[in-house]
């Protein structure tokens, strides 16, 4: 209702300004003209006031119009005579788009698209090319290679950048139901303890500094971690959970967080146990399991 009013509206301020005959009248004073350069003119210079405004009091009872296809954004001025577009930019596809947003429409298509390079009759321009035999295909390998992602000196100004954001507030730092990846409290328990940041910072880097950084049982420096030779991670984790009545659900979030912070505590108030190990000192003290280390 409210794109079908705004398209009506949009159409009355063409028909005002394209009627010979048409006298218009200044929003904040008596002075009329069959001319609306000489009201924007004269609105500007008198009342120092702009065409877009002179435009809303005109045509559009003082109302800003939004994008036609429902959105609610606020829509560009053009001219006094032509008001304002109808569309935010890009957004007219949202209503000119027979097919674009129709799932039934986009399977029939991704399946004929299918079936013409299955029969041969449509195929890649560069199937069976290389960068040595085609110089297109060397351009965009070229092109591909001056991305972001290969200027190393770029990425760490960025990083830079985005780090003294965070630590000043300018971008916050989200968590939980708050972060953008937030997938509903799915994280396991056991995750969330080994992750949480006290739990490296107080616990296990003191561990792996006093260890100089290697291997306790080979002096190894590969992909070292600290495993509990006393009371087990499993153990503590398992005590905990029961004390506050964990059951195991994923809509448990609030509880299991709460739960990684007192394994954490515990971790430094009882100091326990902890011998730093590489990746392969530490699968033999855990033959059954096959995991990836993490510190």
């Amino acid at each position: 209702m409210v794109c079908v009013q705004l398209a009506e509206l949009f159409d009355n301020v063409l028909m005002l300004t394209c009627d010979p005959n048409q006298t218009f009248k200044c929003p904040l004073c008596d002075y009329t003209n069959t001319n609306l350069d000489s009201i924007r003119i004269h609105c500007s210079k008198l009342h120092k006031v702009t065409s877009s405004w002179v435009c809303l009091q005109l045509f559009y009872d003082g109302v800003e119009p939004t994008c036609l296809c429902g959105c609610g954004e606020k829509t560009n001025f053009i001219t006094l005579q032509h008001g304002f577009y109808d569309f935010v930019r890009g957004h007219h596809i949202r209503i000119h788009n027979p097919w674009g947003h129709n799932p039934e429409a986009l399977r029939k298509s991704h399946a004929t698209t299918k079936k013409l390079y299955e029969d041969g009759l449509i195929h890649s321009w560069k199937k069976g090319l290389t960068k040595d035999t085609d110089e297109r295909v060397a351009a965009i390998g070229r092109k591909a290679s001056e991305t972001i992602n290969n200027n190393v000196s770029e990425l760490e100004r960025r990083s830079k950048m985005m780090r003294k954001l965070r630590l000043d507030g300018t971008i916050p730092t989200l968590y939980g139901k708050e972060h953008s990846q937030w997938k509903g409290g799915t994280s396991s328990l056991s995750g969330l303890c080994h992750s949480n940041n006290r739990l490296y910072n107080e616990w296990k880097f003191p561990k792996l500094k006093n260890a100089n950084f290697r291997c306790e049982q080979c002096s190894s420096t590969d992909n070292l971690c600290v495993h509990h030779d006393g009371e087990r991670m499993a153990d503590i984790v398992r005590k905990i959970s029961i004390e506050n009545d964990y059951k195991g659900t994923d809509e448990e979030y609030d509880v299991k967080l709460t739960i990684s912070e007192l394994v954490t505590q515990y971790h430094i108030d009882n100091d326990v146990s902890g011998v730093v190990l590489c990746e392969e000192c530490h699968k033999k003290i855990h033959p059954s399991l096959n995991f990836k280390t993490k510190i």
